[in-house]
C-alpha cells in the first residue's frame, strides 16, 4: 500500500495528522480512495473507535475509515471521518403536529425580517396542507402557546397557554377556553378521553409534581401517577417506564392497577442513560428507545447515542432494533438516517421515503397517512 497526497480536505487534514503522529502510527490511503490507520506495531484498528490527533475516528470491520455516515454503535461521523459532536438531538419528540377532528393543528412561524422568524400562532389545515387558517394568533406573545405538546381529543386540541394555564380550542378556531390556571409553569404529559395529565417543578426546579384535570368538570387533582413520565395508551392500558428499575416497562389499567411488566435485560445501566421512551405500538409490538448522553464514543459525559428495542406485548419477547429514531403509522415504521426519512415494515421492505436537507432526528411527525417535517422554516407535507 502506498501513501498518496490527495487534493481534498479529507486528505489534507489526515495527512497533517499523520505527519505529527508518525512515531505512533500513520494514515494510509488505498488506490480506491479509502483511508486506514497503521499502528506502530504493524496492526490496524478494526470495528472500533480510535483517537488520533485529538479527534475520534471509527474504523469498520474491513479496517477502513467510515465517513459521512452513522457508525454501527449509533454515532455520526463527518466527511473527514471524525465524530460529529451534537447536543441538539433530543429523545423527546413532542406532539407539535396533531389531528383534531378532521384538521391538522400546529404552531406556525412567520418571517418578520429577512431570515428572522417568530411564532405566528396556532394554525389549522387539511391533512394535505390545503386550506390553512390561523385560529389563535400569537400576538407577540400575548397568546403564547406552548406547542411542546398539543393534545387532541375529538374536535378539541388542548395546550398550555401563557405558561401557567391549560386551555383548549376547536379545530375550526371556535370555542377557545382557559380551563385551569396555576401560579407556576406547567407541562402537559398525556391524556385520555376523561383526563389531562400535567407536571410542574418547584421554584428551584429541584422537585417534580404531578396532577390531572378532569375533562367532565375541569377540576384539578394532585399526585396523579400517570403524569410522572411520558407514556403510551393502547387498548385500555397505559404503558410507561418504571422510574426506579431502569429498562423496565409497566402496563397499568386506568384505575392505576399494575397488570404487566416487560424487562429489557440488556438496557444500558450507565448513569447518563435516559429512562426508556415508548415511541408507539405497531402490529402488536411496542417500540422503545433509550439514549446515552456520552461526551465521546464510549464515555459518559455529553454527546448522544440511541438504543432501540421492540417488545411483543402478547408474548413479552424483547428484540434489539437497528433503527433508532422511530415513529409508527398503521402501515410503516419511520426512522431518520443521514439526510432522509426512511421506513420499513415487518414484510422486509426497507426504503428511503423522502430526502431532507439535514438529519431531522425526531423532528418529523406521522399523522393519519401523512408525514410532516420542517425545512427552511416551512412545514413540508408528504403523503405516505
Amino acid at each position: 500500500m502506498k501513501k498518496k497526497m490527495a487534493a481534498t480536505l479529507l486528505a489534507a487534514g489526515l495527512s497533517v495528522v499523520a505527519s505529527m503522529t508518525a512515531f505512533a502510527g500513520e494514515w494510509k490511503l488505498e488506490d480506491s480512495g479509502k483511508w486506514w490507520w497503521l499502528e506502530g506495531d504493524g496492526s490496524y484498528p478494526v470495528s472500533t473507535w480510535k483517537e488520533i490527533g485529538g479527534k475520534q475516528y471509527y474504523f469498520g470491520e474491513d479496517g477502513y475509515l467510515l465517513t459521512n455516515t452513522t457508525t454501527p454503535d449509533g454515532y455520526q461521523v463527518g466527511s473527514d471521518g471524525a465524530w460529529v459532536e451534537s447536543d441538539t438531538v433530543s429523545l423527546y419528540s413532542y406532539d407539535k403536529i396533531v389531528k383534531a377532528g378532521n384538521r391538522i393543528i400546529f404552531e406556525d412561524l412567520e418571517e418578520f425580517e429577512e431570515g428572522l422568524y417568530s411564532n405566528l400562532g396556532l394554525v389549522s389545515m387539511n391533512p394535505d396542507g390545503s386550506d390553512k387558517k390561523l385560529i389563535l394568533p400569537d400576538n407577540n406573545g400575548d397568546n403564547a402557546v406552548s406547542s411542546d405538546r398539543l393534545l387532541p381529543i375529538g374536535e378539541w386540541v388542548y395546550f398550555v397557554y401563557n405558561w401557567e394555564n391549560i386551555a383548549r380550542i376547536k379545530a375550526d378556531g371556535s370555542g377557545f377556553q382557559v380551563l385551569a390556571s396555576f401560579d407556576h409553569s406547567i407541562w402537559l404529559q398525556n391524556a385520555t378521553d376523561e383526563k389531562l395529565y400535567y407536571s410542574y417543578t418547584d421554584s428551584e426546579n429541584k422537585n417534580f409534581y404531578y396532577g390531572s384535570l378532569s375533562l367532565s368538570d375541569f377540576k384539578v387533582s394532585d399526585n396523579d401517577k400517570f403524569s410522572t413520565i411520558d407514556g403510551y395508551w393502547h387498548d385500555g392500558l397505559f404503558y410507561r417506564a418504571n422510574t426506579e428499575i431502569k429498562g423496565r416497562i409497566d402496563a397499568f389499567t386506568p384505575d392505576g392497577k399494575l397488570t404487566r411488566t416487560f424487562m429489557i435485560q440488556d438496557y444500558p445501566q450507565n448513569r447518563r442513560v435516559q429512562l426508556p421512551m415508548i415511541r408507539g405500538i405497531f402490529q402488536g409490538k411496542l417500540f422503545v428507545l433509550g439514549a446515552d448522553y456520552s461526551g465521546t464514543p464510549g464515555s459518559v459525559f455529553g454527546g448522544y447515542k440511541s438504543y432501540s428495542w421492540t417488545i411483543d406485548i402478547n408474548t413479552g419477547d424483547v428484540s434489539p432494533s437497528e433503527k433508532g429514531l422511530q415513529k409508527c403509522s398503521d402501515n410503516w415504521i419511520y426512522y431518520t438516517k443521514n439526510t432522509g426519512i426512511w421506513r420499513y415494515n415487518f414484510s422486509g421492505t426497507d426504503e428511503k421515503f423522502v430526502d431532507t436537507k439535514e438529519n431531522l432526528g425526531f423532528s418529523f411527525w406521522v399523522v393519519d397517512g401523512y408525514v410532516y417535517y420542517w425545512e427552511d422554516y416551512t412545514l413540508k407535507v408528504v403523503k405516505e
